[in-house]
């Protein structure tokens, strides 16, 4: 399932732990592990925008975004790298690293273009 993308290596190791020390103990298969926990990537592109649009327009990180549009490029890296953790942090490790950088940068290039910059 890792290899195919379908589970982070952060869900491996969880469904590991629950297969050998946790509750489950070797009474359950992989399938089923993922299936009661909804271990599943979102890579959804549309979806992930949805979530990186949600955290930048909270109005709770107003400074962090004002920094990135006012930013240079090494603020701007920094204050992306604040935002997919953020990010990462609402979709609860769910999302697809790659596929959520793209909306990331989508959804602060959208909101950068609005403020101006």
């Amino acid at each position: 399932m890792l290899n195919e993308g379908s589970i982070t290596k952060k869900m491996g190791r969880d469904i590991i732990t629950m297969l050998h020390v946790g509750e489950y103990e070797g009474r359950k298969t992989v399938g089923e592990v993922v299936e009661a926990h909804g271990f599943k990537v979102e890579s959804d592109g549309g979806a992930l925008v949805e979530v990186c649009v949600g955290v930048v327009k909270s109005g709770e990180f107003e400074k962090q975004l004002e920094q990135y549009v006012k930013g240079d490029d090494k603020k701007r890296g920094k204050m992306e790298k604040f935002f997919f953790g953020k990010v990462m942090k609402a979709s609860r490790g769910m999302a697809d690293a790659e596929a959520l950088r793209e909306a990331l940068k989508e959804a602060l290039g959208n909101e950068a273009a609005a403020e101006g910059k």
